[in-house]
């Protein structure tokens, strides 16, 4: 379990300490090491639990080229995915599923969703693009959280992290509320404030703070069909 989170977008002071704020909420997810990058109108941070890589390899925000990926999940065929990227000529620096996914962005861009088996939330930033690529696995095991304050976007693992990040406590929303009293469950995608919503499983969310645009879709992937890919070592299991 880690814990990840960021602002995105322009017209905010003091957007690295409110970061770092949104991090010390999220400390009890991941204790083993903690992390910052700022760029421009973008700041993430990650809390780590370190599983795979103990190392210090697996910091996070991790970095490459012109992509930034904050990321909480583990990822059970990346040794496979590592394989198949080495073969493509990607260089490792770590052991951690971590830089797998980063490479796999690099190298299938959203594909890379359709190769991955495991559990998931993760958010990416493209510099050359200028653009945050989020996603959830497909059962939504790992949580995400977002918001839209102005033009920009908060999201975080957890909802108190990112009222944190808005600065101030939105209202509650008695609707979705009442939903979740009467029925034992939040209606898809919302919680219990208002303008806080959770990304669905299985879906990706893009923003791009210079338009203002925010677009969510499901990803293409047949969960229940895993076939030979998805099947694992004796190693591995």
């Amino acid at each position: 379990m880690c814990g990840i989170g960021g602002i995105v977008g322009p017209g905010i002071e003091g957007r690295r300490q409110r970061v770092a704020a949104m991090m010390g909420l999220l400390a009890h997810r991941g204790p083993d090491d903690a992390g910052l990058w700022e760029e421009g109108e973008v700041c993430l941070g990650h809390q780590r639990l370190a599983i795979i890589d103990l190392s210090p390899g697996g910091h996070q925000p991790m970095q490459e080229g012109a992509h930034v990926l904050v990321y909480n999940g583990e990822i059970y065929n990346y040794r496979e995915l590592r394989r198949e990227l080495t073969e493509l000529g990607a260089t490792w620096r770590s052991h951690s599923d971590t830089e797998v996914i980063l490479k796999g962005y690099r190298a299938w861009g959203e594909g890379l969703l359709d190769k991955v088996r495991g559990m998931f939330a993760l958010a990416l930033w493209d510099q050359e693009r200028r653009r945050l690529w989020c996603a959830r696995d497909p059962f939504g095991k790992k949580p995400f959280y977002y918001a839209r304050e102005g033009g920009r976007l908060v999201f975080a693992s957890e909802i108190e992290a990112v009222v944190a990040g808005l600065g101030g406590r939105p209202r509650l929303n008695p609707e979705d509320l009442a939903h979740y009293l009467w029925k034992g469950y939040f209606p898809p995608g919302r919680t219990a404030y208002e303008g806080i919503f959770t990304l669905e499983a299985g879906r990706v969310l893009e923003f791009t703070p210079l338009k203002g645009r925010l677009s969510l879709r499901p990803f293409s992937r047949e969960v229940f069909d895993l076939g030979q890919e998805g099947r694992v070592s004796r190693e591995e299991a």
